[in-house]
């Protein structure tokens, strides 16, 4: 059943998916922190809600560059030199009522706190604990689809946050 206000989120496509583009969305760790964006309130589909660097796939461009592209965009932090340090985390498959899209998730735990210049599509950041935004009375400040993302992700993000302490 597809929601109308939102999509519904698979880990494998379901047998009629057809794909009208393929998405890549970046986790930056810094310590046990997940830097998280607040979208321009002029945002054509979700104004004021919070996401991740996320961008559409270029056809040249391959997964990690997509990320790197998508990041420097939204964020003024350049990774063209970590490339290496990016985890892929996992694919989802997400359907809208519309259209249906594919979405590579990859990690990077960051070794310093880096200074954030967003672009004009975000009107503010903050670093939170994933904790916190999977709480059941902050979920609704999440962009569609990534609550149900984050807790596929929640085991990974984990995992990278105690090897790096």
């Amino acid at each position: 059943m597809l929601l109308k206000n939102g999509p519904v989120v698979f880990t494998v496509p379901p047998i009629d998916f057809k794909r009208k583009f393929e998405a890549v969305s970046c986790y930056l760790l810094y310590r046990e922190y997940i830097l998280f964006l607040k979208r321009s309130d002029e945002d054509d589909s979700e104004p004021g809600k919070l996401g991740v660097p996320t961008g559409k796939r270029r056809s040249y461009e391959v997964d990690i560059d997509t990320g790197v592209r998508e990041v420097k965009e939204e964020t003024g932090i350049d990774l063209s030199k970590h490339k290496n340090r990016f985890i892929f985390s996992n694919q989802f498959y997400m359907r809208y009522e519309k259209f249906d899209f594919s979405c590579r998730t990859y990690v990077m735990h960051l070794l310093e706190k880096p200074t954030i210049v967003l672009s004009s599509e975000h009107q503010a950041y903050d670093w939170y604990k994933l904790g916190h935004v999977l709480c059941p009375t902050r979920t609704d400040v999440l962009v569609k689809g990534l609550k149900e993302v984050l807790i596929c992700e929640e085991r990974l993000v984990h995992e990278i946050i105690s090897k790096a302490a």
